[in-house]
């Protein structure tokens, strides 16, 4: 969520442009490029990604059982939120804690934002109606 982003408590595009980027539609784009096809280099490189997603497991597990109200992307229900009605689960920020999590944190999303979470909630949706029988 661009919109939410922000560098050492800057928001992404003013930090950008403070040093000196003078496409930052462009340099965003790139990134989101490079974050959704990292896992293909990872394994063209050494054949898994087992070690990413041990690692996220354990953050997660660490931050559940410490009881810390860490704020992570996991995957919740979504069904009311920004105008998704389907009972689907997708990453949102969550608070989570011993039981899990504790709240979804609100963002105010973009409506492009706000459009590309419901398109992949829809995606999610689809691919549940084509794994459920008949």
């Amino acid at each position: 969520m661009w919109s939410a982003t922000t560098v050492g408590g800057i928001p992404f595009a003013q930090y950008a442009t403070r040093h000196g980027v003078t496409d930052v539609a462009g340099l965003r784009s790139r990134i989101d490029d490079d974050v959704r096809n990292a896992a293909y280099g990872i394994i063209r490189r050494k054949g898994r990604t087992n070690y990413g997603v041990a690692r996220g497991v354990t953050t997660t597990v660490d931050r559940i059982l410490g009881d810390d109200a860490a704020v992570l992307p996991v995957s919740t229900l979504v069904s009311g939120r920004h105008g998704i009605d389907d009972d689907v689960f997708v990453s949102l920020p969550c608070t989570l804690g011993r039981d899990g999590v504790r709240d979804v944190v609100e963002l105010d999303l973009s409506a492009a934002e706000r459009d590309a979470l419901a398109d992949s909630a829809a995606v999610v949706r689809d691919a549940i109606d084509r794994l459920t029988p008949g």
